[in-house]
């Protein structure tokens, strides 16, 4: 009996502690993991222009036999896209659609409209806070920023890449997402 009570607090007790050390490298990954990185205002001040669309998986829109997962390899639909940054804390910023559809028997690809939105924007930490008004409201759309030295990249989600890809479905790139999306400061 003797034991088993030593051999159960040996194992509660390595359990416990292994629980412990778990516990602490999880909350020291978070930490990592969450680190925040800050970035000055006067940093996106200017104008941008977007030199990476990364989708989930390659196409070849362009008919060039060469797939990739970066559609502006493959279209010239969204080479108006951009942002404009300005002190007042202001921006404008222009985004393009590719449209995907059969028509009689053959995929047709075109350019949509440019749509251009303007508000207000600002910077907590590494996230970029836009305000924009749409009909009498406000809309807050909160985008995490990656920096490199001259560029800022950011996540797509799925219902943000419907509207860079209006899908009618039916063409060899029928269900494709966008995942991410790189800008970088425009040379003058």
């Amino acid at each position: 009996m003797k034991n088993f009570i030593l051999f159960l607090t040996l194992l509660l007790t390595g359990v416990l502690f292994t629980s412990c050390q778990k516990e602490e490298l999880y909350d020291k990954e978070a930490e990592e993991r969450n680190a925040s990185v800050f970035i000055y205002d006067s940093y996106l001040i200017g104008e941008w222009e977007v030199n990476s669309m990364i989708v989930d998986r390659e196409v070849d829109i362009n008919g060039d036999d060469k797939l990739s997962n970066n559609l502006l390899l493959e279209t010239s639909c969204f080479e108006t896209m951009g942002f404009e940054f300005r002190g007042n804390k202001t921006f404008t910023m222009i985004n393009s659609a590719l449209g995907l559809q059969v028509r009689e028997d053959k995929e047709v690809y075109s350019c949509m409209a440019d749509k251009v939105l303007t508000g207000n924007w600002s910077l907590k930490n590494d996230v970029l806070y836009l305000y924009v008004k749409i009909n009498q409201r406000v809309h807050e759309q909160r985008i995490h920023l990656i920096l490199t030295e001259d560029s800022f990249a950011f996540e797509v989600n799925d219902a943000e890449s419907i509207e860079y890809l209006k899908d009618q479905g039916g063409t060899s790139a029928s269900g494709l997402a966008v995942v991410s999306l790189e800008y970088s400061r425009k040379l003058k």
